[in-house]
This record gives C-alpha cells, sequence and structure tokens, in this order.
C-alpha cells in the first residue's frame, strides 16, 4: 500500500472519521477520498496543497475536540517545536504524498530536481529540520 493511503487511513481511524464527514470539511467528492485511502489513486498535483492544508487542519480540530492532540503527536512522533498540530499534519500528509508518487512513478521530476512546496508552513522550522536531517546522515 502507498504511505499516502497509510496516513489517511490512520487519521480517520484515530480520530473516528467518516469519508462524508471528511469529504464535506475539504469540500471533495467521497469518491476521490476514498480512492486515496485505498491507494488507488493520489489527489491531483495542482491541489495536493489546498487538500493538505484543509484536511490537516479539519484533523488538528478533531483532534482538539476530543482531546486526541498529545495522542497524535505522540503516535506520529511529532517534535516538540511549539508548532501546532494543523501544521505537523500539513508537513505529514504532504510527505506521504510525495513518497506515494516516488513509488507509483508518478512523480516526473523526481531525477531532474528536488522540489520543496511549503504552502502556509513555517519556511524556518522546515528548512532547519531538512538541515538537520541531512547534517545527521554526513560520514563522521
Amino acid at each position: 500500500m502507498n504511505p499516502y493511503a497509510e496516513v489517511l487511513k490512520q487519521l480517520l481511524q484515530y480520530t473516528e472519521t467518516k469519508y462524508t464527514t471528511l469529504s464535506q470539511a475539504i469540500d471533495y467528492d467521497m469518491s476521490y477520498i476514498s480512492k486515496w485511502v485505498n491507494g488507488a489513486r493520489l489527489p491531483a498535483s495542482r491541489h495536493a496543497d489546498r487538500i493538505h492544508e484543509d484536511m490537516a487542519r479539519f484533523f488538528a480540530d478533531t483532534a482538539q475536540k476530543q482531546h486526541q492532540e498529545d495522542d497524535l503527536n505522540r503516535i506520529f512522533s511529532f517534535a516538540d517545536d511549539g508548532q501546532d498540530l494543523a501544521f505537523h499534519l500539513y508537513g505529514l500528509l504532504s510527505q506521504a504524498y510525495r513518497q506515494a508518487q516516488i513509488k507509483t512513478g508518478k512523480n516526473e521530476n523526481r531525477d531532474q530536481a528536488i522540489h520543496f512546496y511549503a504552502g502556509r508552513a513555517d519556511c524556518h522550522t522546515a528548512l532547519r529540520q531538512l538541515l538537520h536531517q541531512y547534517i545527521e546522515g554526513l560520514p563522521s
């Protein structure tokens, strides 16, 4: 199964959200959401950023209402860096989306360049995390 479908399934399961509820929250057809969750399709790349932002906000709000914020932070191992849950969920969804594109061979530019999509995310924090990962991967 692709990473994107796995992340969506986990988020839906932990927040006990139905496809119809998510569909209404992000204003997207339920049949597409079903295909994303089952791994049959990925969101269109031109809409992915908006979809991830909307889903991240929805899941963060739902977790807050259900008092599950700490659980989601622990389950997905989000850093305690002062960012809100929606920021971390947006990053999780975007990363899973990129991984799924690579797995399915739908990322046409993967050998030519690295693309970084920040959306409304805090670029400073994201770049700091990327640099930290890069430095950790260097030989001693």
